[in-house]
């Protein structure tokens, strides 16, 4: 009897977790759609959102290397930025002559300007392949 209860216990915990998922934040990705451009050794990002990129984490290639890139990118601004700034965890720059452009993923805390205060917004993610 105790082991019967024992496993209705445990298959109804299951069943909760797997209906109601076991997420304590309840935060959502927000969708952003970066322009994303390159010209010799230069990276172009530009915002097109109407909202700001704050201190963008910016990975090429599966996240081989990578950037934390120090400011944000406000609505609909340009950066560029120069591909040997993107280092691997071992410290050896980006070259693309070597490495090559496969892909971009860039994940941010995004922001806007509402009533001359700023309303943060959530976390955001965007991953492109490059052709």
């Amino acid at each position: 009897m105790k082991f019967e209860r024992a496993t209705f216990i445990v298959v109804i915990f299951v069943f909760l977790i797997l209906a109601f998922g076991c997420s304590t934040s309840g935060e959502s990705t927000l969708t952003i759609s970066p322009n994303i451009r390159f010209e010799g050794n230069w990276l172009y990002i530009k915002n097109t959102n109407h909202m700001s990129y704050d201190a963008p984490k910016i990975a090429l290639n599966d996240g081989q290397f990578k950037l934390d890139y120090p400011m944000s990118i406000p609505s609909r601004e340009e950066i560029r930025i120069n591909l040997s700034s993107f280092l691997k965890p071992d410290g050896e720059r980006f070259n693309i002559l070597k490495y090559g452009l496969v892909d971009i993923s860039i994940s941010c805390e995004c922001s806007r300007e509402m009533g001359g205060k700023w309303e943060k917004l959530g976390k955001a993610f965007w991953y492109g392949k490059f052709k």
